[in-house]
């Protein structure tokens, strides 16, 4: 599912880029990323539709980061991506964090942006192969 939804950008990067993160997000980075993380998947009718996950930003209590949303290609623009994100925002692995960054792809950061999130620092940022935006957010010890 994650790499249908890579290969939907192939318009707006080239095929290494495309190819270098499918081989990002296998089997073994999410296997790894599991301990410390929290993922979500999102379900139709018994169709996994999209899914996301969150993490604290190399350890920093204060900052979380979203380790990806990805909604299939034909189940975009049907509030799937806002819902995940959502819940994303809102998992007790950040609680205590005073700001989420998210890593986007080009095509993404309209949603994002749409979302509350805005360019990290307030500058355009692109390390990575991504774009990097943030979001203030108050995630209340409980």
């Amino acid at each position: 599912m994650i790499s249908r939804s890579i290969v939907s950008m192939k318009d707006f990067y080239p095929s290494k880029l495309i190819d270098d993160s499918i081989r990002h997000f296998d089997i073994e980075y999410l296997k790894n990323k599991k301990e410390q993380s929290h993922f979500y998947v999102a379900v139709m009718k018994d169709e996994i539709v999209g899914c996301g996950g969150v993490d604290l930003m190399n350890g920093n209590e204060k900052c979380g980061v979203l380790i990806g949303v990805f909604v299939k290609p034909c189940f975009q623009r049907k509030g799937i991506g806002k819902a995940i994100l959502n819940v994303l925002e809102n998992d007790s692995i950040i609680t205590g964090c005073s700001k989420i960054f998210a890593p986007s792809a080009i095509s993404a950061v309209p949603f994002y942006k749409k979302c509350g999130y805005e360019h990290k620092g307030g500058i355009l940022c692109f390390d990575k192969n991504k774009f990097w935006l943030e979001k203030e957010i108050r995630n209340e010890q409980k």
